[in-house]
């Protein structure tokens, strides 16, 4: 599976509430999307649909201004986008500061909704340091593994067919001992996440994006 991205937060067009948004994705009629998506999702506080207000979510300027915006990630509307298109989604969790009760009650609120849930992420490239505060380990494998295993088997409690997805590294070459390495020793995932980024404001149609994206996912089923 491949995909686009768009960081509302960055860009000033806002969120689902847009009816530019909302009537692109009526179009376009895209099957699955992932919501919050991007480094936003690693410090998102579902119970007021914008970022935490604290020292990690402020690390990064445009956090800091989007928090500073009141920035809205419009939750209800993109649900209720889903749901009529009859699409499903990708929900990325907080893994940095959410407990497990947080985990739990997002779940049950997401459920609630009558989206269709494909996967639940569990974190954005939690392997880089900027982005491993809190929970996710500080770029440690291990501690990562071990904390969003017991979100996974939390969450199985509320959705036992509910399936997740880690997000693996595709700047370094394969180890035992390295992040991928690690993690594909766990059972508890049933999918990866690779971002292998191009020049973000280049056409992802471009013969040159689509090769690079292609020879991504053949170095993983390589290390698979």
């Amino acid at each position: 599976m491949f995909g686009a991205n768009s960081q509302f937060i960055f860009y000033g067009t806002g969120s689902y509430e847009n009816p530019r948004v909302a009537s692109l994705l009526e179009k376009a009629r895209l099957p699955q999307l992932r919501f919050p998506g991007g480094k936003g999702a690693n410090y998102y506080n579902w119970k007021t649909d914008r970022l935490y207000d604290d020292e990690w979510t402020r690390e990064e300027p445009a956090r800091s201004k989007a928090v500073d915006n009141k920035f809205n990630f419009s939750f209800a509307e993109f649900c209720k986008t889903q749901v009529a298109l009859n699409s499903s989604g990708i929900l990325v969790f907080n893994v940095i500061k959410d407990s497990l009760a947080d985990a739990v009650g997002r779940l049950q609120n997401r459920l609630a909704c009558g989206i269709n849930i494909d996967y639940i992420e569990l974190g954005n490239e939690n392997m880089y340091m900027t982005q491993a505060q809190g929970h996710a380990g500080q770029g440690n494998a291990t501690k990562y593994a071990l904390w969003t295993s017991k979100i996974a088997n939390a969450l199985l409690q509320v959705k036992p067919d509910l399936k997740f997805s880690v997000p693996v590294h595709h700047h370094s070459s394969y180890s035992e001992d390295g992040w991928n390495g690690i993690l594909a020793k766990q059972t508890y995932y049933h999918a990866a996440c690779m971002h292998p980024y191009h020049t973000t404001e280049t056409s992802i149609y471009d013969s040159f994006t689509v090769q690079l994206l292609f020879n991504a996912r053949l170095s993983l089923e390589h290390y698979v």
